[in-house]
């Protein structure tokens, strides 16, 4: 009988879950919205992850349990959230052996099975962290939103909207930014701009990073300031890994803003590392693949 298991990689703009044979042989995949853990309400991620690995086993024809689900997601560095939301997986009859960790855990894994690097990460959010030679494992940022995520998405949409409202003000120069974030919020009034933030979510904030770096691209000084101040901001991740623990072989970059495709930053993050040493791992880091190995992991490693 074959054995199946299920690894989730849950952020702030959606959820991709990967089933894989005792092999780590994928079967198929699943998707679904975000499943941040929000700490007040954390049974929303819980069900957001048990709609994604239901519409799997549909797919796969397969009578639940599955053997183990290992749900790497935002937010759950909050132990208190973190429990309950492994306690609702566990009390949903998905799998024999349920974990849930952080995502940035299920990335770090498939970048790194088992040797020593640092991983850089900027979707909605941004957070770095990395495994020592001796296994040690550091992190830096990830603190949210209203604390950290500098350089990620939502960082940069929110300065883009900053920028735009300075020029509404005419404390700073207008550019082409403008009429490009007014174009994609459909708020020009400056009374206005207050509702949409107060109900705007953290992907929709982030949404509009995509602008500031068409902007930037296109030669607009403001976007092109904005983005620069990012790629600082996420090179100092990666400094502060490497001063605190010694030298790294290489250094992964997962999220959506700087991923292999479409990768909105990763041509200036890579740019920035490789001035300062660092060497960038090619291609893309999969956290739903990384959390499918540490379910694969959980299974060897239970208790009889």
């Amino acid at each position: 009988m074959t054995r199946v298991f299920i690894g989730v990689d849950g952020g702030g703009t959606r959820t991709r879950a990967v089933a894989v044979d005792e092999h780590g042989t994928e079967l198929t995949r699943g998707f679904g919205s975000a499943s941040l853990i929000d700490p007040l309400a954390p049974a929303r991620s819980a069900s957001t992850v048990e709609r994604v690995v239901r519409t799997i086993a549909e797919v796969l024809r397969l009578d639940l349990p599955c053997d183990a689900i290992w749900a790497g997601l935002a937010g759950a560095g909050h132990q208190p959230s973190r429990r309950a939301v492994e306690t609702e997986l566990r009390g949903s009859g998905l799998a024999r052996t349920v974990h849930v960790g952080t995502d940035v855990d299920a990335a770090l894994v498939d970048a790194f099975p088992d040797g020593p690097g640092i991983l850089l990460g900027s979707g909605t959010g941004s957070v770095a962290a990395a495994r020592d030679r001796d296994g040690t494992v550091r992190r830096v940022g990830g603190w949210g939103a209203v604390l950290g995520d500098e350089g990620s998405g939502y960082a940069v949409g929110l300065e883009g909207r900053r920028a735009a409202m300075r020029m509404l003000d005419g404390r700073q120069r207008a550019t082409e930014l403008l009429p490009a974030i007014i174009e994609w919020t459909d708020v020009e009034e400056p009374a206005d701009v207050t509702s949409w933030i107060a109900s705007a979510t953290k992907a929709e904030v982030a949404a509009l990073a995509a602008t500031v770096v068409a902007a930037a691209e296109a030669g607009d000084p403001s976007a092109g300031h904005i983005l620069a101040n990012a790629v600082d901001d996420l090179l100092d991740h990666v400094r502060a890994l490497a001063d605190s623990s010694g030298p790294f072989p290489e250094v992964a970059l997962a999220g959506g803003m700087i991923e292999s495709d479409p990768g909105l930053l990763r041509p200036r993050v890579v740019v920035a590392l490789e001035e300062h040493g660092f060497r960038v791992r090619p291609g893309s880091v999969d956290a739903a693949r990384g959390a499918a190995l540490c379910a694969i992991r959980a299974w060897e490693t239970r208790s009889e």
